[in-house]
């Protein structure tokens, strides 16, 4: 029995078609088949990467930012608090400049300490 007159139709039915979908190339490389990333998909990719540093460089650029107005916050209620302790100060000054430090009072100079003010003469 002889199937060469069949087997040339079955040659010419028995193609195998591949195909790759969007974003895929179809290549035959070292005897085999293989589906490949187009230079579309590859240059997306590529595009995406880049763009995810950046973003990354831009977060890192945002929470040093953070550090320097949190530094930069804490440095200012320290010099309220320093300013309300010298506002404080300066007015206990002024209130005392006026009186002897020994007796309190502020009616007439005190013979004793001649730059306060003492009832005791």
């Amino acid at each position: 029995m002889s199937n060469k007159g069949t087997s040339t139709t079955n040659n010419a039915n028995n193609v195998l078609d591949f195909k790759a979908g969007d974003g895929l190339d179809v290549a035959y490389e070292n005897a085999a088949v293989t589906y490949k990333l187009n230079a579309d998909s590859e240059q997306a990719i590529a595009d995406a990467k880049t763009a995810a540093q950046t973003v990354t460089a831009k977060l890192d650029q945002i929470n040093q930012s953070v550090v320097r107005a949190e530094t930069a916050a804490g440095k200012a209620e320290a010099a309220k608090a320093a300013a309300e302790t010298s506002a404080t100060n300066a007015a206990n000054s002024r209130n005392r400049g006026n009186r002897c430090q020994e007796c309190g009072s502020s009616s007439q100079r005190c013979g004793r300490n001649r730059q306060s003010w003492c009832s005791r003469s």
